[in-house]
């Protein structure tokens, strides 16, 4: 839907009550002892996601991994007694580009930060996404 205006919010309320309504039967299911409709939407999950583990795992590689990696490069550094990468060091400040956006289940502010923040691409029905 739109990023903003009416369309937003009523995407964002919907999204909001089908949480819910999924949510409830899960939780008497639990509470009465019977793990198996929770244990069922968790492989209805997986199932959902699977196609998209292996860009997931690219993204991973490149974020997260890549950073832990350096940080264990600038600690065999460190303990090395050699400072040298702090040369490289940057900082940032940023403030919201845009705030009170709608977000999975609410509002949240969002922050597009130029050569750090992936472009924002609406997922297009695909029927790779639901092999069911």
């Amino acid at each position: 839907p739109a990023k903003s205006g009416s369309e937003a919010e009523a995407a964002a309320r919907r999204r909001r009550d089908l949480a819910v309504e999924g949510f409830l039967p899960l939780r008497e299911a639990l509470a009465a002892g019977d793990n198996g409709p929770y244990l069922e939407f968790q492989r209805a999950a997986a199932r959902l996601v699977r196609v998209k583990v292996p860009a997931w795992r690219e993204l991973w590689r490149e974020g997260p991994l890549a950073t832990a990696r350096r940080t264990g490069d600038q600690l065999d550094a460190l303990e090395a007694g050699d400072p040298a990468y702090l040369a490289d060091a940057t900082a940032l400040d940023a403030s919201p580009s845009r705030e009170g956006g709608y977000g999975m289940c609410g509002r949240r502010d969002e922050y597009e930060l130029p050569g750090t923040t992936l472009p924002y691409t609406p997922d297009k029905p695909d029927k790779s996404d639901n092999p069911d």
